[in-house]
């Protein structure tokens, strides 16, 4: 975590360990001034800040990347770049569905996140269909 500014040392690891563990993914701090305290109970304890999204069946993978643009604020252009990256497919890519996005993803986490839920969801509804 050094280098994102914050200063973890082996006391703070240890406190870490003996009343929990930090949670993975994004977590809300809630402010930008915390004690020491704090930002370990947040570390352990905070919320991903989240919103939801629909993809509504039908809806082309054009339309879908304009909303995540537009609800997220983030860079139209570069969430097709990364589209393109992560998949050969210019439809399909993406299972219908409300996803949860963490507030603050980038445009390259995003399209990782979501291919990834698409990918696990189109691999259970094949097993369940069609057997391993």
């Amino acid at each position: 975590m050094a280098h994102k500014n914050y200063n973890v040392s082996k006391l703070d690891s240890l406190i870490l360990r003996v009343f929990g563990s930090p949670q993975s993914g994004w977590i809300n701090v809630g402010t930008t001034k915390l004690t020491r305290g704090d930002f370990l109970a947040k570390l352990m304890y905070g919320k991903a800040a989240l919103q939801d999204i629909t993809l509504i069946p039908g809806e082309t993978t054009y339309i879908f990347l304009n909303q995540l643009s537009k609800n997220l604020s983030l860079d139209r252009a570069k969430l097709q770049i990364h589209y393109n990256k992560y998949t050969k497919s210019i439809e399909g890519s993406f299972v219908p569905d409300t996803y949860k996005i963490p507030l603050g993803i980038s445009e390259k986490e995003l399209m990782i996140l979501l291919l990834n839920k698409s990918q696990i969801s189109m691999r259970k509804l094949s097993e369940k269909f069609f057997g391993s």
